[in-house]
């Protein structure tokens, strides 16, 4: 008896460790994971718009001053209680593109003062957090920081009929 409860203590433990998936295969891991808190400061909306989509244009490395652009597009969708989601397609005939189960989770914060945007990532060789700082916007363009990178994103407008998805994290 205590062999099968010591067993099953290991089972949980092993599993609690773990993360569930999206039927398109993006992590859902558990928000304590993540340094931040998501966002309850409405003042946020005054910098951030939940009804646009947020491209990634150029992300400059300021420690080598090179410049890069992807070749796998990086679109950021803001929902609101501090959620993100963070796609790599976005066909703007297709509503079904935006489904959050086809993003990377990620969440926002803004403190009165600092907008921060953690997403989580998982390669081969391991996962993290990835952390982005607010910087400022420029006409259509928002920018964001990090120690190594300044990223630039083109903001774009949705149709309302895109509004439809609330994320799944």
């Amino acid at each position: 008896m205590v062999k099968k409860i010591i067993t099953l203590g290991i089972v949980l433990c092993l599993t609690s460790c773990f993360y569930s998936r999206t039927v398109y295969g993006n992590i859902r891991s558990k928000p304590s994971r993540f340094t931040i808190k998501p966002n309850s400061n409405n003042e946020v909306y005054k910098i951030i718009d939940t009804t646009k989509l947020y491209e990634l244009v150029v992300a400059h490395n300021i420690i080598y001053n090179q410049s890069s652009i992807s070749n796998v597009k990086q679109i950021l969708k803001f929902y609101a209680n501090g959620r993100v989601g963070e796609f790599e397609t976005y066909f703007d005939s297709d509503v079904k593109s935006l489904e959050p189960k086809k993003a990377k989770m990620a969440y926002y914060n803004y403190d009165g003062k600092n907008l921060v945007i953690q997403i989580y990532f998982e390669h081969p060789q391991g996962g993290g957090l990835i952390k982005k700082n607010f910087k400022e916007i420029k006409r259509d363009t928002l920018e964001l920081m990090n120690d190594d990178y300044s990223y630039k994103y083109k903001i774009i407008d949705l149709p309302k009929e895109f509004l439809i998805y609330k994320p799944d994290w």
